[in-house]
């Protein structure tokens, strides 16, 4: 896994190719925000 920035474009380009197939996209849970975590 990776960030956000890293990833998308990765999965733009492979998503574009005739010859690759993306079953899936693994995540990370959501995180609580703010400063109460």
């Amino acid at each position: 896994m990776g960030s956000d920035a890293i990833a998308l474009p990765v999965l733009e380009s492979l998503r574009e190719r005739s010859k690759v197939q993306l079953a899936g996209i693994l995540t990370q849970p959501d995180r609580p925000s703010g400063r109460g975590k």
